[in-house]
């Protein structure tokens, strides 16, 4: 027998497992083929069933609506789906680009990863349409008349819960008196009376939503524009009226009334390849990463050669093969190799972070390498580099620093986190041509930099073995990780331009694609290494 308070609690952990759930899914409708979200997400799944079963719900997928009805989620829920729809249809389209120009080879693993995104629209498409319909009081839901207005489960929530709160709706006389107004005024005889606040905005936004007038302006988007005049600009109704009117008359690519307050079109999205980025969510990751990368040092007759390498396992470091080819080769002795961490300027951006320097380990230190092309010197070799020569090395550390505790910001204050360990995918990145790439390094051994190029790629080659792209690097830059804008890891940085005639301009830095360094991994048998980890 269960209680009120039983069944309070097992809504109270839906919520709770139902917002994480929903935090992965956006994250895989960024990153389909990331194994541990897949993973994080069957587990939240998992919970949340459980919960519903006791509670009486249907399971998901099928039971989402009445699950986020439960746990008091239905606003949340449609507004997390419309943004999982967005990143999808985002990573469909930059597939679908790869897909284009990709070889042979690499068109069997896109195709597929193009079928399960059109399938996860698909479904994110019916669970849109249950969420919404639950938001909807049922005596009122109905088939949407054929329209040209679009309006999301979001932007239906925000614009029901907005007119609630504005005066002129209080009463049918107060909504009638507001349709005076010579811009409603067509629609006048057409509004229904009703019994209550609730049921008189969602009859109102049902009848004005399919009505335009002779010069094709929308009753809605009229209404909001007719409301934003009622109200002060210091009373917030006044801004939350103008932002939803700007966006939905932008959508909708309307002639705006002549006395509106402003003109939403005079705000651009100039490059689609530059997302929106969470400060939070951004700032967090750079700052694991931070302490994931490391200077190599290698020292040999009386000199030092310095590149970039970044932790894939608590032990092990990818750099490049040309970093270490004098000490693979035996010209230089492996415990000449330094590998330093946390080598970058404190706060005050002038004084170095002294850092934590690791050895390789005495034996086996090398993992698997496979060496550069000639053709990466060549200027227009015309040819693509065979997929054996991949210019990296995978090295193992002695002392494991990716289980080392390093103080990093958390919340409100510094505290001991372990280190970690960059992710590799092994699904190709999509190489959207002008999309970002960024690279995080040290330039000259020096301390660590990040450079950034938000019009960076150029392209990728036809084998999938080496793509090229503007951002910046400078001597010692070799082996540095580099990422898209959301910093997932996407190529492993290794040469520039070639042609060093002195009138020329350098057009463009190369680097190795992390999937193919994977592929070659597992040939080799050597990708079990990255698993254990």
């Amino acid at each position: 027998m269960t209680t009120d308070n039983d069944d309070a609690h097992r809504r109270a952990l839906l919520a709770a497992h139902l917002r994480r759930m929903l935090a992965i899914d956006e994250q895989l409708a960024q990153r389909p083929d990331a194994v541990t979200l897949a993973l994080q997400r069957e587990h939240a799944a998992t919970e949340i069933n459980t919960l519903a079963a006791a509670l009486g719900l249907g399971a998901l997928p099928a039971g989402l609506a009445a699950i986020a009805g439960a746990a008091g989620l239905r606003a949340q829920v449609s507004a997390s789906l419309q943004r999982q729809h967005q990143h999808l249809s985002a990573y469909r389209r930059a597939v679908e680009l790869q897909l284009a120009m990709a070889s042979p080879s690499a068109q069997v693993t896109l195709t597929m990863a193009l079928q399960q995104a059109n399938e996860r629209l698909e479904e994110i498409g019916r669970q849109q349409e249950a969420v919404h319909a639950a938001l909807l009081p049922l005596e009122h839901f109905k088939e949407p008349a054929m329209s040209d207005m679009t309006l999301s489960a979001e932007q239906h929530r925000r614009l029901r819960a907005l007119l609630m709160r504005c005066d002129e709706l209080t009463s049918n006389a107060d909504l009638s008196a507001l349709f005076v107004d010579q811009r409603l005024k067509p629609w006048r005889t057409g509004v229904r009376e009703a019994n209550n606040l609730r049921a008189r905005v969602d009859l109102l936004i049902d009848y004005l939503r399919d009505q335009r007038n002779t010069a094709r302006q929308t009753g809605l988007v009229l209404l909001l524009w007719v409301l934003t005049e009622r109200y002060e600009q210091d009373d917030e109704r006044h801004d939350n009226l103008l932002a939803l009117a700007s966006e939905l008359a932008y959508g909708l690519r309307i002639i705006l009334p002549p006395n509106s307050p402003n003109d939403p079109q005079l705000e651009r999205k100039i490059r689609a390849s530059n997302a929106m980025l969470d400060i939070h969510g951004w700032l967090t990751k750079l700052a694991a990463l931070k302490d994931q990368v490391c200077r190599v040092a290698i020292s040999f007759d009386g000199r030092v050669a310095y590149g970039t390498g970044f932790l894939v396992a608590p032990d092990l470091v990818l750099t490049n093969y040309h970093v270490v080819e004098s000490v693979i080769t035996g010209k230089a002795p492996p415990a000449g190799v330094s590998l330093l961490f946390d080598y970058h300027l404190k706060e005050d951006g002038v004084t170095p972070h002294v850092g934590k320097r690791y050895p390789l380990v005495a034996q086996d230190w090398l993992i698997d390498a496979s060496p550069y092309s000639p053709l990466d010197l060549q200027v227009a070799a015309g040819v693509d580099p065979d997929l054996e020569h991949l210019d990296y090395a995978l090295l193992r550390i002695d002392g494991a620093p990716g289980h080392a505790l390093v103080d990093r910001l958390v919340g409100a204050g510094v505290q001991p986190v372990k280190r970690g360990w960059l992710q590799l995918a092994a699904t190709q990145a999509a190489f959207v041509t002008n999309s970002p790439l960024l690279i995080v390094q040290h330039p000259d051994g020096k301390e660590l930099k990040l450079a950034i190029d938000t019009d960076a790629i150029i392209g990728v080659n036809s084998n999938g073995t080496r793509v090229r792209y503007r951002t910046n690097t400078e001597p010692g830059s070799s082996g540095s990780p580099c990422f898209d804008a959301n910093w997932n890891l996407i190529a492993l940085h290794h040469s520039g331009d070639p042609n060093s005639a002195s009138l020329h301009h350098s057009e463009y830095n190369q680097g190795i694609p992390i999937a193919a360094i994977l592929r070659l991994l597992e040939q080799r048998g050597k990708r079990a290494v990255l698993d254990a980890a």
